[in-house]
């Protein structure tokens, strides 16, 4: 009996091998095991163990007797087989240009296709992930809210809505002497049920109490060197300098990469109440994320429930207030958590990512198809004398087409295996590329691995195969024999891909030429602020300040150490300025009276804080020049109306950038005022020196006041470290893509130049025996390469110019212009590869003896 879940490819396939006398029983018993596994597993792991089942039955004693080889080709000839063979062997140094070309592309797509897949299948390894949602809060103008109330979860359990609570805190473990700092996610018990932790054994994780902790398996090697360390103990150093101790109660499995989660550590979530003494009950304390599990016929109860609960929310938030809630499936969600106020979950790769890297590929395996069309076409030009003797001997055109399809298809299966293992070797350095391993291998069901081969293997075979089976099977054999057919650089389809393929390289350089200056123009880019002599500490504690600064100033390498609530480069927030009863939209962050000159701030007119801080300094603030240039008046000494609060503006200082220059941060109109010394949250010291020289010093420091208490600080520097990785990627994934795809053309044409010459052979040996020079040799040789590169180059750069400059625009809020020397050099340096790679075929040609051509014939 069929069961409904069962998965219906691989009962197909069973059906199809199993001898019918065995097929009712053995079918019996994987049903029935089939049954238990969801019992104990669920569906998901069950119908992977079915399919698992079914390929090990693939076996003699099971198996019936299976035509392995299609009728039509097991009754051909054995010299039909024979040719076919001959014809690879005869011809080593092009298969092989062609097979090992093709396998690099398909690489690339490989890569490509999993680089595509990482964002298709976020967040899909939890069973229950089409039925999971976050809960956002909505904001008019403004981003969205990722973080959510803590009393939302318990008021959502109350209305009968399954709902979760999580918050990440990255919180010091301490091991003996030594202190490691670990991310450690606090959530309710309903978390392991719609989450599911499995532990070494695949066995799924259960919650633990109050004074138990769920650690990740390379957690458990770097704290205790054992994979298993169940009962040993944890101690957890809380900012209060509480420390609470707990036991290990089980050892997950790593989580793949494209999930949103990035904790080492699961506790009760009532812990993180406790030790921070919030109330579960509050709609004023913050959790990370709530989540909720919903089946199809209940969304409009949450609805309700959430309209019910908004007034409650913005009575206690009015900073913060929402027009409505949103619910966001967690597959969809990543796409959107970058753009939230409040992330902390792992996000989607940006889709110019994905789509830059899925095109390229595209574009290479066209390249590669291209090249594999030409050169088939080319090679069977020297075979047409043995298709005509075929056709004469009563071969028809459709067995002409199946020898040419059988070889062909024969090499591209030789290439997508080859390509498997280029793959292999490339995944590590393209990982590296990132932070994080977008591609994960071990992760990738076998079946996805075997469905996109024989994907690939028809894709390329259509593609590549059939038009040059096609094309050289319909000639008739009388023309063939009285030589009226001509294979050679001339057609215009191998010309016409061939221009492609050069289309695509010139295309390649430019990118490489304008991604490697505007690489240099982002590192050099004037913030508006020194972005390098500066570390930025997190404070525990806002009374840290005091005892952190006045041990630094001992240090002669120290300049300034000053307090701050916000980080310019870092953190801001956003308000509204009244003007003359309009609402203009600003940048607003909370710093000490010396941050500004710590940072470097330039002062244009008026002057910074006093340090010495009065009863009025809270009622100062200083402007960009921004900001009073979109007002149209001078604002020096003059009172603004920020929400609801009027400041005087004591200074104007040049424009600088709040945030990285990436996607549209561009400068905004901002504003900065005076922080109470009791909301500091870091330490912005600046040095006499370099920072990463000096950095030891300052962590010593740190540990010589607060021993307990893990260091955490950054450089300023690193608001560039999101840029200088974009732009890390972009020049080296261009410059590998540039390589592969002049390597891939520049064989192409050197396949044609060689062919084209045996071809020609006799020609050339008739004009120069009638006087022609090797110049004119040479001519004949380039005549269709010069205008065929001038086609591409003008096609080529063109694209690349466009595209570019609409990819840069959407990824940097500032960025330079392709100018003409990108063309120049792009040109330039193509052309010299193409010369350096055909001008010796072409010279030798050129200097051949017309008496050894003419023999050749």
């Amino acid at each position: 009996m069929k069961h409904a879940t069962i998965p219906k490819f691989a009962l197909r396939l069973f059906r199809s091998f199993c001898k019918p006398d065995h097929y009712e029983e053995l079918q019996g018993d994987l049903e029935e095991a089939f049954d238990e596994n969801v019992t104990l597993y669920g569906a998901k792991k069950a119908r992977r163990i079915y399919r698992k089942e079914i390929l090990k039955m693939i076996r003699p004693s099971v198996m019936k007797n299976l035509k392995l080889i299609p009728s039509r080709i097991s009754q051909l000839p054995k010299n039909y087989l024979k040719t076919s063979i001959r014809a690879i062997r005869l011809n080593p140094f092009y298969v092989t240009a062609n097979i090992v070309g093709l396998a690099l592309a398909l690489s690339i797509c490989t890569i490509g296709y999993f680089n595509y897949r990482f964002n298709a299948t976020f967040n899909q390894a939890f069973d229950q992930s089409e039925k999971l949602y976050k809960i956002h809060g909505v904001r008019v103008g403004e981003s969205d809210i990722g973080i959510s109330p803590a009393a939302l979860a318990p008021a959502l359990n109350s209305a009968s809505i399954p709902a979760i609570s999580y918050i990440r805190k990255s919180i010091p473990v301490r091991l003996g002497k030594k202190l490691f700092s670990e991310q450690i996610g606090f959530t309710d018990p309903g978390f392991y049920t719609h989450f599911p932790l499995n532990n070494l054994e695949g066995e799924r994780i259960s919650a633990p109490n109050n004074s138990q902790v769920v650690i990740s398996e390379k957690t458990a090697l770097k704290l205790f060197n054992e994979a298993y360390p169940v009962g040993e103990l944890i101690t957890l150093v809380y900012p209060n300098k509480k420390e609470v101790t707990y036991a290990v109660a089980d050892v997950f499995k790593e989580l793949p990469s494209n999930t949103s989660f990035l904790h080492t550590m699961v506790l009760p979530i009532d812990n993180y109440f406790n030790v921070y003494e919030q109330s579960r009950t509050s709609w004023s304390e913050w959790v990370g994320a709530t989540f909720v599990y919903l089946e199809s016929n209940e969304q409009s109860i949450l609805d309700s429930t959430l309209s019910d609960l908004l007034k409650v929310y913005n009575e206690s938030n009015p900073e913060l207030e929402v027009s409505s809630f949103r619910t966001d499936s967690i597959e969809e969600w990543p796409a959107l958590e970058d753009s939230l106020y409040g992330r902390s979950f792992r996000h989607h790769l940006h889709y110019s990512a994905v789509a830059g890297i899925a095109g390229s590929a595209l574009a290479i395996l066209l390249l590669a198809c291209f090249n594999f069309i030409n050169t088939s076409i080319a090679l069977s030009g020297k075979r047409l004398k043995e298709i005509a003797v075929r056709k004469i001997l009563g071969g028809n055109r459709k067995s002409t087409i199946t020898q040419f399809m059988i070889e062909n298809t024969f090499m591209i299966s030789l290439a997508v295996i080859l390509s498997f293992l280029i793959s292999y070797l490339l995944v590590p350095s393209y990982n590296a590329l990132f932070q994080r391993e977008l591609i994960q291998l071990e992760h990738v069901p076998f079946i996805t691995f075997l469905k996109f081969s024989i994907i690939l293997i028809l894709i390329v075979t259509i593609l590549s195969a059939a038009y040059p089976s096609l094309y050289v099977s319909k000639f008739p054999a009388l023309t063939i024999f009285r030589n009226k057919i001509v294979l050679s650089g001339k057609n215009r389809l191998m010309v016409v891909l061939l221009t492609f393929q050069f289309a695509l390289c010139f295309y390649n350089m430019f990118g490489l030429f304008l991604l490697v200056d505007n690489a240099y123009y982002q590192e050099t880019l004037d913030h508006g602020y020194d972005v390098n002599p500066v570390i930025n500490i997190p404070l525990n504690r806002a009374e840290q300040f005091e005892v952190l600064k006045n041990t630094l100033l001992k240090n002669p390498n120290v300049a300034t150490v000053a307090g701050t609530s916000s980080l310019i480069g870092f953190s801001s927030y956003d308000k509204f300025l009244n003007h003359e009863g309009v609402d203009h939209s600003i940048s607003m962050v909370s710093v000490g009276p010396e941050y500004s000159e710590a940072l470097g701030l330039r002062l244009s007119k008026g002057s910074f804080f006093n340090k010495t801080v009065s009863e009025t300094s809270g009622n100062e603030v200083i402007i960009n020049q921004l900001l009073e240039d979109r007002l149209g008046i001078d604002l020096l000494n003059q009172l603004i109306e920020v929400g609801g609060t009027k400041y005087k503006v004591i200074g104007i200082v040049d424009n600088f950038n709040l945030r990285n220059i990436m996607m549209d941060n561009k400068i905004t109109p901002a504003v900065i005022k005076l922080s109470d010394p009791q909301h500091y949250r870091y330490a912005a010291v600046r040095l006499n020196g370099s920072p990463e020289t000096l950095e030891p010093q300052i962590q010593d420091a740190w540990y010589e006041v607060f021993p307990q208490e893990l260091y955490s600080g950054f450089l300023q520097k690193d608001v560039l470290q999101s840029v200088s990785e974009t732009n890390y990627v972009f020049i080296r994934i261009n410059l590998f893509l540039g390589i592969i795809s002049i390597l891939i053309s520049v064989l192409g044409l050197y396949t044609l130049i060689s062919l084209t010459v045996q071809k020609r052979s006799k020609e050339f040996g008739v004009r120069k025996v009638l006087g022609a020079s090797r110049h004119v040799i040479i001519h004949l040789l380039g005549r269709d390469l010069y205008w065929m590169l001038g086609v591409s180059a003008i096609i080529g750069l063109s694209a690349s110019a466009f595209v570019l400059k609409t990819v840069l625009d959407i990824i940097y809020a500032y960025h330079i212009s392709p100018d003409i020397m990108h063309f120049i050099r792009a040109i330039l340096v193509v052309l010299s590869i193409v010369v350096l790679a055909i001008g010796y075929k072409v010279y030798q040609t050129g200097r051949m003896n017309p008496v050894q051509q003419l023999r050749a014939e």
